[in-house]
């Protein structure tokens, strides 16, 4: 079955590398390097992220060799991606996010957006996905 058209929206304070995954209805992260979203010079009480405007504070756990968030669930309705061809809008101040998967079923529909900051510190990035 194809996904009907929809869009889903994620901004959040990047420092190094992070992942976006999103799967039925829900996002997470999986971390890359430097500092956690959210938490560059915001230890004490770090900047959340946003996903279709509202505000999530993803909780970190190790999964194997991986730092990986909690789930945060989509609301409303939100279609599988199975079949789906997805693109993306990036709009990180000044860095990238880039679709590295699209869904399929070898990576259990899956899609993975790479988050990239280019300088020193952290910095917002912002991206739109839509199928």
């Amino acid at each position: 079955m194809n996904a009907r058209g929809g869009s889903i929206t994620v901004r959040s304070w990047i420092d190094g590398g992070d992942y976006v995954c999103i799967r039925d209805g829900k996002v997470w992260f999986v971390h890359g390097s430097w500092d956690l979203p959210g938490m560059n010079g915001h230890r004490d009480s770090p900047l959340p992220t946003y996903v279709n405007g509202t505000e999530w504070h993803p909780r970190w756990s190790r999964q194997d060799d991986r730092v990986v968030s909690d789930a945060f669930a989509v609301q409303g309705a939100f279609p599988s991606l199975v079949g789906a061809k997805v693109w993306l809008r990036d709009a990180c101040e000044r860095g990238h996010a880039l679709i590295v998967e699209q869904p399929t079923a070898e990576n259990d529909n899956t899609l993975k957006v790479e988050l990239g900051d280019h300088g020193l510190g952290a910095s917002w990035c912002e991206f739109t996905v839509y199928w």
